[in-house]
């Protein structure tokens, strides 16, 4: 309230309870106004794409958060499992445990160290102990005799490196095994819904369904809308979000007041390499002190 306050207090006018694409425009919007700067993130939770994924105890995990922070009362049984590796599925596994269940597994069908989650979050969901499946995927949900979910799996294996870098996992042929469920959780990624531009402003996506941006000046395809967060990266920080912002709102005060954008130059930070490859001797005079713990709940 205190921000919003503020926000309202240099003169800013907060208008909610719209719909961009439905009560609101693009193209009004760009009439109306010198620059807008769309931040509209990535909300829409990538479907499995597996059969059984719509049963009922099956959701994905974005909207599974979103109700428990709501306070909805989600009916989750003793045995959850998880899909997927990032910091989405691993906010999912400690979050079922902390609303009931005695045993969650999480599911991943790469090994721990190509996991996109924070380490530290790993690290403490293990302490919890969510137990992690890995080089293990989904193909089916069906619903069994004792009237749980049954999640039908395969054993995978890394193959060769694909465009992130990362070993693509191949299907181990004859692994077929199940792991029962009384509640299952799909959290394989989140995409942006840019289906308020299907009767709007053609502005330009990129391959991944984002919205594509002049990374130097911020611009989409059409001059005065900026894009910048989740919407334009895919999934990121909020502190990428936020550098984002500021970049924008340096970019669109150039835009207004002098009718241009100048191209950004971004710092950089170098490096010396990593510390195994750095000269020991160095760092014989400095005491090695174990990291300080931080106190959890």
């Amino acid at each position: 309230d205190e921000e919003i306050d503020f926000i309202k207090a240099l003169g800013v006018q907060i208008v909610t309870g719209v719909s961009l694409g439905t009560q609101l425009h693009l193209e009004d919007l760009r009439r109306d106004f010198d620059a807008v700067y769309l931040a509209i993130g990535s909300w829409r939770a990538s479907p499995m794409r597996i059969d059984g994924e719509h049963l009922e105890g099956v959701e994905l995990g974005i909207d599974y958060l979103r109700h428990v922070t709501k306070g909805a009362k989600v009916d989750l049984g003793e045995t959850v499992v998880v899909i997927g590796g990032g910091n989405t599925a691993i906010d999912c596994a400690r979050t079922a445990l902390r609303m009931g269940a005695k045993n969650v597994k999480l599911v991943y069908r790469r090994t721990r160290a190509e996991m996109p989650a924070e380490p530290l979050e790993i690290a403490e969901a293990l302490h919890e102990n969510v137990e992690m499946v890995f080089l293990t995927a989904p193909t089916r949900i069906t619903i069994g005799e004792n009237g749980r979910k049954q999640v039908h799996c395969v054993q995978m294996r890394l193959g060769e490196p694909d465009r992130s870098g990362r070993r693509r996992p191949e299907v181990v042929p004859g692994s077929d095994f199940v792991i029962e469920a009384d509640y299952v959780i799909g959290a394989i990624g989140q995409t942006t819904d840019t289906t308020f531009l299907y009767n709007d402003l053609p502005v330009r996506l990129n391959k991944w369904g984002d919205i594509d941006i002049d990374g130097q000046t911020m611009q989409t395809s059409e001059r005065n809308i900026f894009a910048g967060g989740d919407c334009v990266t895919g999934p990121a920080t909020v502190i990428q979000a936020i550098a984002a912002g500021r970049r924008a709102a340096k970019a669109i005060d150039d835009f207004v007041t002098r009718g241009y954008v100048r191209p950004a130059h971004e710092d950089y930070s170098c490096s010396r390499g990593t510390n195994e490859e750095l000269p020991q001797a160095e760092f014989e005079g400095i005491p090695r002190l174990v990291r300080a713990v931080m106190p959890a709940l």
